[in-house]
């Protein structure tokens, strides 16, 4: 996913950067069903793309 961080987010002002967040689902399907389903992202390399100075 791509955006722009424009809004304070774990406390880090707006920084107006573009920024990619790669995350990842998994399903768990039962006779044709979702029955579970884990979400995961990478919010380390989301953290350090608007706390960074570049």
């Amino acid at each position: 996913m791509t955006g722009k961080h424009t809004g304070e987010f774990f406390n880090i002002p707006p920084s107006n950067k573009n920024i990619i967040l790669y995350g990842h689902d998994l399903f768990k399907i039962v006779e044709g069903k979702i029955v579970e389903q884990w979400h995961i992202e990478q919010l380390l390399s989301l953290i350090n793309q608007i706390s960074s100075n570049n």
